[in-house]
C-alpha cells in the first residue's frame, strides 16, 4: 500500500528534554476525562487499579507524556483497553515512548492536529547500560573495530530481550486495531550508525509521528477537530 509519511526522525538527545515537562504525581479528573502528565510507572496503575470508583464517570484519557517504565506501561494500558476508554493527544502535547502504548488501546484514538506521538524500540537500560560500557568501548564502535566476545555475546542477550520487549508492545496496541503495517514500518527503517551512542540495541532510529501518518497507519482512529474538551 502506498502511504504518504510525514515522520520526523529525533536523536535521543532530543528525547532525554521531554522530561521538562511538568510532572504531575497523580492522574486528575476533569469531567469525563482523566488527564495524565509526565512519567508513567506504578502511580499510574495503581490509580487505573485501585481508584476505580473515581473512574466511574470518566470515558477519555488524555496524555501528555514523555514516558515511562515498560512493564508499568504496559499493565497500565490493559486496564485503559479493558474500561474501553477514548485515548486523546490534545493539540500541541505529544505522548512518546511507552506512553504510545496507553494511547494504542484506546477504544478512539484522537490527535490534536499538532499533536505528535514519539515513537521507538526498547533499549539497553538500568545496571546493564554500565555493562554495555564496560564490555563495549565506544571507541571501537566509532573505529570500527572489532568488540570482544563477551560484548558479542552481551548484545546478542540484549537484543532478544529488547525485541521481545517491543514486540510485546506492537502486539498489545494491534489488539486495539494499530495497523500491523506500522510495526513492518518501523522495522524497516535504516538502522542509526550512532546507535551505541544511545544504548539503542534494536538500532532503528527515534521516530515522531504526526496526526496524518498516524491516522493512515489506525495508529489513530480520528482527529480532535470540533471535538470539546474541559480545560485542565
Amino acid at each position: 500500500m502506498n502511504k504518504t509519511l510525514v515522520f520526523i526522525f529525533l536523536s535521543v538527545c532530543s528525547v532525554t528534554s521531554f522530561a521538562d515537562l511538568r510532572v504531575i504525581t497523580t492522574p486528575e479528573i476533569q469531567g469525563d476525562t482523566l488527564y495524565i502528565e509526565g512519567p508513567i510507572d506504578s502511580h499510574i496503575y495503581n490509580y487505573f487499579a485501585y481508584e476505580y470508583k473515581a473512574l466511574e464517570g470518566v470515558n477519555k484519557v488524555s496524555l501528555n507524556s514523555y514516558g515511562g517504565n515498560h512493564y508499568w506501561a504496559l499493565l497500565t494500558a490493559e486496564k485503559i483497553k479493558d474500561y474501553g476508554f477514548t485515548t486523546i493527544v490534545e493539540d500541541g502535547n505529544f505522548c512518546a515512548s511507552a506512553c504510545v502504548y496507553l494511547f494504542g488501546v484506546g477504544s478512539e484514538r484522537l490527535l490534536g492536529d499538532n499533536a505528535w506521538l514519539g515513537v521507538h524500540g526498547a533499549r539497553i537500560s538500568g545496571g546493564h547500560v554500565i555493562t554495555f560500557r564496560n564490555l563495549c568501548p565506544q571507541e571501537n564502535f566509532e573505529q570500527g573495530l572489532a568488540q570482544s566476545q563477551e560484548c558479542e555475546e552481551f548484545l546478542n542477550n540484549m537484543f532478544i530481550t529488547a525485541m521481545d520487549a517491543t514486540s510485546e508492545a506492537f502486539d498489545l496496541i494491534e489488539s486495539a486495531g494499530v495497523s500491523p503495517e506500522f510495526r513492518e514500518y518501523y522495522f524497516s527503517l535504516n538502522n542509526d550508525p550512532n546507535w551505541y551512542r544511545f544504548n539503542n540495541i534494536l538500532l532503528k532510529p527515534d521516530l515522531v509521528v504526526n496526526a496524518d501518518s498516524a491516522l493512515e497507519f489506525q495508529l489513530s482512529t480520528g482527529s480532535l477537530r470540533n471535538r470539546s474538551l474541559p480545560i485542565l
